[in-house]
């Protein structure tokens, strides 16, 4: 269950100092953050994919996720498309959508209307580049998920000056998504072996077959959850007088360096175009 995301493999990301890839994920998501353009979130998705095949997980962890990352590539993609008040002045509203008021009207006496959903070839333009920087950023988790264990990465939260608790907690998180998909499966499993699929029928009646399975995975969540408790104060969790100690121990070594050193050239060459006025796709708003 541990090992849901991450992908045992030996490669140079994968030997990485956990703090160095803790730092690189940060620059990431600034660099994909940085810019408004569909071409430069675009190359920050190839980037993102990139280092997700540097890590062999684009074949095994993309094959998981693919679903649920055009899925919000195009739900964001929409959203902001759709959504995103435009200044006709800056951008021509070609489609739009929009409700009278008769209650309200102008100063020559027609009623006023109320916008719901607008758009224009500017708008959807900025929304791919909102789907595609936020899809950007998902694929370079997944690749820091695939290259680092999750005890790397409290370890990595615990070395940059986080409580232990807080490192803690952020492991148990990563660890609670493929707990509850086992326990799900589980619960589905022995349904189906009392002669009940929920995965038949349409959509709707398929909704309804799942409702039920949510309180028996829900209680053994809370079942898991009150004795992993009772095993931390088992193990005098939060007693401790001296200083954690860690199993794993890493050393910086050349490829830190390298790795560091590729991440901040490349932000700082995104802000110097960014300063230099590239990458910005303007947008008035009302």
């Amino acid at each position: 269950m541990s090992t849901f995301l991450f992908v045992p493999r030996d490669t140079v990301l994968h030997r990485l100092h956990p703090v160095t890839k803790l730092v690189c994920l940060v620059l990431g998501f600034a660099l994909a953050l940085l810019f408004s353009w569909p071409e430069a979130a675009a190359a920050a998705l190839l980037l993102s994919l990139a280092a997700l095949a540097a890590t062999g997980g684009l074949a095994v962890t993309l094959r998981r996720m693919w679903k649920l990352l055009v899925l919000l590539l195009v739900v964001t993609t929409l959203i902001w498309s759709l959504f995103l008040k435009l200044d006709e002045k800056k951008a021509e509203v070609r489609w739009q959508v929009a409700v009278p008021l008769p209650w309200a009207r102008d100063a020559e006496g027609q009623p006023q209307r109320l916008k719901l959903i607008e758009a224009s070839p500017r708008s959807l333009e900025y929304g791919a580049a909102m789907g595609l920087r936020l899809t950007a950023c998902v694929v370079l988790g997944l690749a820091f998920l695939a290259s680092t264990r999750t005890e790397d990465f409290a370890l990595a939260l615990r070395l940059v000056g986080l409580p232990s608790g807080v490192s803690l907690a952020v492991s148990l998180s990563f660890r609670l998504v493929p707990t509850l998909a086992v326990t799900g499966q589980n619960v589905l499993n022995a349904q189906r072996a009392r002669g009940v699929d929920p995965s038949r029928g349409n959509l709707f009646r398929r909704l309804v077959s799942y409702a039920p399975l949510v309180t028996p995975v829900l209680a053994y969540a809370l079942r898991g959850a009150d004795s992993l408790a009772m095993a931390l104060e088992s193990r005098g969790l939060g007693a401790a007088t001296r200083a954690r100690t860690s199993y794993r121990v890493f050393a910086f070594g050349g490829w830190d360096w390298v790795a560091l050193l590729l991440a901040v050239g490349l932000l700082a060459a995104g802000i110097a175009l960014r300063v230099a006025g590239y990458g910005v796709l303007i947008v008035g708003s009302r």
